[in-house]
């Protein structure tokens, strides 16, 4: 279930292109922050970033997701 919360987050991450300064901001672990956004990727059926190690990049879904969630 898509929660508002995870929306928040995969727009701060997007914003800073980092997990784990989001989420520090939003007070997550960084593997809560992960599942966070894989829950958005689940709920669009897309993948929406990259999933490399200390490397957040939209895909073109993800980047034309922000400014419609935001």
């Amino acid at each position: 279930h898509l929660r508002i919360a995870d929306l928040e987050l995969f727009i701060t991450t997007a914003h800073l292109k980092n997990l784990s300064k989001a989420a520090m901001i939003h007070n997550l672990s960084q593997s809560a922050a992960s599942a966070s956004i894989m829950r958005v990727e689940s709920a669009f059926g897309y993948s929406l970033c990259t999933h490399e190690k200390r490397q957040f990049r939209l895909t073109h879904e993800g980047a034309t997701l922000v400014p419609r969630a935001e």
